[in-house]
């Protein structure tokens, strides 16, 4: 199985990462910057802002743990309308997992509210 970690350099994306370095799964990662020490994972630069290199990432996987994020700057336009273009390039994906956050729809700040409504 083939496994797509986006947002590979940011807290969550790169703890998943670590945790996958012992597995016997085949793991891409993707990022805006290249992360040091990639070890024997495949790295493809994508950027959800602007589309640009999403199509190769998704490219010959079975399964996309989505970690990228936003949470300062254009969360609505990372969290909600590029994720929405995001999903429409996946038809071939078999499974996308989306981590939450523990009580997301009570968080009054304006990226919690923006990532509650993409879920």
């Amino acid at each position: 199985m083939r496994i797509l970690v986006t947002g590979s350099t940011g807290q969550l994306g790169s703890t998943l990462v670590k945790q996958l370095k012992g597995s016997d799964y085949k793991v891409k990662i993707t990022s805006r910057r290249k992360p040091e020490g990639l070890g024997h994972f495949e790295w493809v630069y994508s950027d959800l802002s602007s589309g640009e290199g999403l199509e190769v990432a998704v490219k010959d996987v079975d399964v996309i743990i989505h970690a990228a994020t936003s949470p300062i700057k254009n969360s609505k336009m990372v969290e909600v309308l590029a994720f929405k273009e995001f999903l429409g390039k996946m038809k071939h994906i078999k499974h996308f997992i989306y981590p939450s956050i523990v009580g997301i729809d009570e968080i009054p700040f304006k990226y919690y509210k923006h990532k509650y409504e993409a879920e």
